[in-house]
């Protein structure tokens, strides 16, 4: 079965990495060993108040990790990769922190870039904005997956098609007319409803596969 290994080796988030690394190497994912999963109940638990928690707060969490890394005693990796390797402990990863401790000055110059880069993908800011951040080697430093573009552009006529197949149609999922609507305004640029459409080929195309009706 050409699954299997997905299933056993790889998880669904690596599947891009994997279907290409996999063509020089068999790569094993680590976080899918027993033992790690069987430790996931005694990691040691940020101190929070998870009633209080908003979304504006979890977003700033993120970002303090993303430039500052989690503490080395909330952190298997950091202590696994200190004690592994100096260089890659060294290294600057995300946006800015080391391993080892501490952050690095250029890492955190670059994970500012990205920061820049990330929020003028979000609210969609356009050529004008866009055409300068690839001059100064901003594009791309963390949002080099152009989804709302491909959809718009590259995967527009797949994607109508799909919507407009008998079996989407006669499924019950979904209301269609509404659905169309939906679709060629975001299509047309009148409106953005980019979650919602991608929400609707998923399963659409989840019901081709399982022949699934609620008819």
């Amino acid at each position: 079965m050409t699954e299997w290994p997905l299933l056993r080796e790889a998880l669904f988030a690596q599947v891009g990495n994997y279907s290409i690394g996999a063509h020089y190497c068999v790569q094993h994912s680590p976080y899918a060993r027993r033992a790690l999963i069987d430790l996931i109940p005694y990691h040691p638990r940020e101190l929070r108040n998870h009633d209080l928690l908003t979304y504006q707060s979890l977003r700033a969490s993120q970002l303090r990790h993303l430039f500052l890394g989690k503490g080395k005693d909330l952190s298997f990796q950091r202590t696994m990769i200190a004690e592994v390797d100096d260089f890659a402990a060294s290294c600057p990863v995300n946006w800015g922190w080391r391993p080892k401790g501490g952050v690095s000055g250029r890492g955190l110059l670059r994970g500012l870039l990205a920061l820049i880069d990330a929020m003028s993908s979000k609210f969609e800011l356009g050529v004008p904005v866009k055409r300068p951040l690839a001059a100064m080697g901003v594009g791309g430093l963390h949002e080099f997956r152009l989804y709302k573009q491909w959809l718009r552009s590259d995967m527009k006529e797949f994607a109508l098609d799909t919507f407009l197949m008998r079996s989407t149609r006669e499924s019950g999922l979904f209301s269609h007319s509404c659905l169309m609507t939906v679709a060629h305004d975001f299509f047309s640029g009148k409106d953005e409803s980019y979650r919602e459409v991608v929400v609707a080929l998923d399963i659409a195309l989840a019901q081709q596969q399982f022949r699934a009706s609620l008819q």
